[in-house]
């Protein structure tokens, strides 16, 4: 049974760079997602039958992502099914009602204000609905889950992904979610969509606790590249691994009054997200007529792991942070890379890794719905991911206060 894409490949007898250049991915990213052990999604399945023949391998074996939604209504648990019809009644005369504000009114600007004026009392109403359905959904028995969001996801989907960002993060057009582009959408911050109903859950989307914490790491780390810029030395480094769009980077280019001598490098697997930098870089370069200090590496974390080239190339750094990359690493590899990273420190260097709390109100939405999977960690848990260092380094734990969410785990090298 072939239910991962390292057993998928093998199955197909397509090499990696196949599967990835028909992603439209790079190898090392790849790599990555079949580390993780990855369930082979239909969308994956289909595109590569367009583009290759598979003479050996019955396809017809593998899981979609898209679980059959024929789902018997005597299968379902009378309360949730309850529930859910009682939410998509309700979405769906929200959506009447922004209909028709779109007939009468025909005004993107006017219907804004409408959504302002009631953004406060809808986002309360949807996430009492997403919070109960949580709380139903995790009290099935466990051979009953997939079944139940199934039938979730049938009942909702249709309304939910009028929003196209939703849809998205639900298709993951680069392998997973939180890729560059998610993260500029929520960056944003702003009423997107054809529709009032469309922006309307569109602002929803980007309110939720889980986006709302990606939005404030940008801020967080703004702020701890201020610092690490101010220290009393010759030249100072900052370094973003996984940097997706640098935004706090591009940030601190336009706004911070910088040391004579500094560099800034950003390191991310995927080659678009590179490229996205640098053309924000080039903007910002011609609108100030200046030139940064930028260093950009594509490349796969196993490079910051194994390569002895790295402390060479990458060393002596005064900040070095992993924005969210370990929401999606085991404990295991998440651990080797912190030890990794820790060694590209300058003495009294920062580390700084940041994970979703465990504590999360929204997952009904972002997973049950759009199929966003993270590695939630509480303070213990992210703690263990340092225990190696703790004779080297002080370690300590900052939380974000809006939305109780991120967790900074903080690792200070002492010498």
């Amino acid at each position: 049974m072939v239910n991962d894409l390292l057993t998928f490949r093998q199955a197909s007898g397509l090499s990696v760079k196949e599967i990835a250049d028909s992603l439209g991915i790079s190898i090392p990213h790849y790599r990555l997602l079949e580390a993780q052990r990855i369930l082979p999604s239909a969308r994956l399945v289909n595109k590569l039958k367009n583009k290759h023949s598979f003479s050996s391998v019955e396809f017809s074996q593998l899981k979609s992502k898209k679980i059959d939604v024929n789902v018997e209504l005597a299968q379902i648990n009378a309360h949730f099914h309850q529930y859910v019809t009682n939410f998509k009644a309700y979405l769906s005369g929200l959506k009447d009602k922004c209909d028709q504000i779109d007939r009468t009114i025909n005004d993107p600007a006017a219907s804004n204000n409408w959504i302002k004026a009631n953004e406060k009392l809808i986002f309360s109403q949807l996430n009492t609905y997403f919070q109960e359905i949580w709380e139903l959904y995790k009290q099935l028995p466990r051979d009953q889950v997939e079944q139940h969001k199934a039938y979730y996801q049938k009942m909702l989907q249709p309304l939910i992904f009028l929003c196209s960002f939703n849809e998205y993060i639900y298709e993951k057009p680069m392998g997973y979610a939180g890729d560059f582009i998610m993260m500029d959408y929520l960056y944003e911050d702003a009423y997107v969509g054809d529709t009032t109903f469309s922006r309307l859950i569109h602002r929803y989307t980007c309110s939720v606790p889980v986006a709302r914490a990606n939005m404030n790491r940008r801020i967080y780390f703004r702020k701890k590249i201020k610092r690490a810029m101010q220290l009393p030395k010759d030249t100072h480094r900052v370094m973003s691994v996984a940097s997706g769009p640098a935004v706090e980077i591009i940030d601190s280019l336009k706004h911070e009054i910088l040391p004579e001598k500094y560099q800034f490098t950003c390191f991310d697997f995927e080659k678009s997200a590179i490229s996205h930098i640098k053309n924000n870089l080039n903007v910002i370069e011609n609108d100030m007529n200046k030139k940064f200090n930028l260093n950009l590496i594509q490349g796969d974390i196993r490079y910051l792991i194994r390569s002895s080239e790295q402390e060479n190339n990458l060393g002596n750094q005064d900040l070095i942070y992993a924005s969210g990359l370990t929401d999606y690493l085991s404990d295991r590899l998440a651990k080797r890379l912190i030890n990794a990273l820790f060694k590209l420190l300058a003495p009294m260097g920062t580390l700084i890794i940041v994970n979703v709390f465990a504590n999360d109100i929204s997952r009904a939405y972002y997973e049950l719905i759009g199929e966003w999977q993270l590695l939630r960690r509480n303070h213990k848990q992210m703690l263990a991911l340092a225990d190696d260092l703790l004779n080297d380094a002080e370690v300590y734990i900052e939380e974000e206060k809006e939305t109780k969410m991120n967790l900074f785990m903080n690792i200070k090298k002492l010498f």
